[in-house]
């Protein structure tokens, strides 16, 4: 995908972001404060406290707004592994970005039908296969490279345990990111939108439990 830094769009360079963050200092330090007083009011305990703070700053320290063909490319990377949009840490995220920039949530989501579904193939042993169903890759890249469709930097076929497919815990962190997005948002006209994926979601669910649907029990 090829994409550059959103900010590009509207700054010229170095110099007029930081004269930027001068001229809206103050604007700044209010927000900052605001968002100080409301970790203040939780029940949170102080070191749980300190835990969220160091947390929110680490995720803004390693996310990217990108600009793409398609418009605005939320990225965050997975800490020192430099990967990008891992799936499983989206749906830890979910709750936060929600909370104050829940676009970011539909961004991932989107990309991750229109770009990182595959549909997989069951193992049913003895060499045998059978109709899998769709499921989401792990990651979108890794280092600033996106992945080609469908494919992930972590991922490998054939293998058990490290690096192979999370295909089942890929499927499940769609839904679940999908169905709370949706609840919390109210944007039932993107989940309407989105059906088709749910209903394959659920038949996807249900293959591995039997490839024959009069043996399958949940």
């Amino acid at each position: 995908i090829r994409a550059s830094y959103a900010y590009t769009r509207v700054f010229r360079d170095l110099e007029d972001v930081l004269l930027h963050g001068l001229k809206q200092r103050t604007r700044y330090e209010r927000l900052a404060q605001r968002r100080d007083r409301e970790l203040a009011k939780t029940k949170l305990s102080d070191d749980q406290k300190f835990l969220l703070a160091q947390a929110t700053h680490s995720y803004f320290g390693s996310s990217q707004l990108l600009w793409s063909d398609d418009g605005p490319l939320w990225v965050v990377n997975e800490g020192e592994y430099r990967m990008m949009n891992t799936f499983d840490l989206t749906v830890d995220h979910v709750f936060f970005e929600l909370q104050f920039f829940p676009w970011a949530v539909r961004n991932a989501l989107d990309l991750f039908v229109s770009r990182y579904a595959y549909t997989d193939r069951l193992n049913v042993g003895r060499g045998r296969t059978a109709p899998g169903g769709i499921s989401f890759t792990h990651d979108m890249g890794v280092n600033n490279n996106f992945t080609p469709p469908g494919r992930s930097s972590y991922e490998c076929e054939h293998l058990h345990g490290c690096f192979s497919h999370m295909t089942m815990e890929q499927l499940l962190n769609w839904v679940l990111t999908a169905v709370t997005y949706a609840e919390r948002t109210g944007d039932s006209a993107w989940l309407q939108q989105r059906k088709s994926t749910l209903l394959a979601c659920a038949e996807s669910m249900r293959r591995p439990d039997h490839p024959d649907a009069v043996r399958r029990n949940g």
